[in-house]
């Protein structure tokens, strides 16, 4: 039931197409939500300070050190596979976004070793998280026409409390914590 419950709560925080208040530009397609699935046993959502520790890590391919501040100041929509690689290297897994069946990239960063999740979706390892096996879990969707990012989310942990930053096609950048 908390499973239930979180997802919903993330359901809820993400900018759906029937939002009529929301501004559309002339140009602009219609905004598409996009879903993570969060595995969770004891959570129940609520908004927490947006301050998190440092997350220091090592891109392997550009020794560039990767945190959630790199992560929120680098990445941004409509960027390239290209130009992810060269922030974050090549060592990423390919899923599906099970909300519209989308491909997405998921970087594991700041591994354990041995660190390992399978997965064909986007789910996240909350437990792994948990257990400090991996610091930062972050997923990039690709645009299905024009293959550049248009969905951007990183989860961590702030403390004890599940993390995600989001940044979205429609120009919404969110960053919360759920207990």
């Amino acid at each position: 039931m908390k499973t239930i419950l979180l997802s919903l709560a993330l359901l809820m925080s993400f900018p759906w197409p029937l939002n009529i208040d929301a501004p559309q530009k002339n140009n602009e397609k219609e905004p598409t939500a996009k879903h993570i699935a969060v595995s969770s046993k004891n959570e129940s959502p609520s908004q927490l300070s947006n301050t998190s520790e440092k997350k220091t890590i090592e891109n392997k391919d550009t020794k560039q050190k990767i945190t959630l501040e790199y992560i929120k100041e680098q990445l941004t929509i409509n960027q390239s596979p290209q130009e992810v690689k060269t922030l974050l290297g090549n060592e990423y897994h390919q899923v599906i976004g099970m909300m519209n069946n989308t491909q997405m990239w998921r970087y594991d960063i700041g591994t354990k070793d041995g660190y390992s999740f399978e997965t064909e979706f986007d789910i996240v390892d909350e437990k792994g998280l948990n257990q400090k096996e991996v610091k930062i879990i972050l997923f990039i969707n690709w645009n299905s026409e024009t293959n550049l990012t248009d969905y951007i989310s990183a989860y961590y942990l702030n403390g004890n409390n599940l993390c995600n930053y989001r940044m979205s096609s429609e120009g919404t950048v969110m960053d919360e914590c759920y207990e």
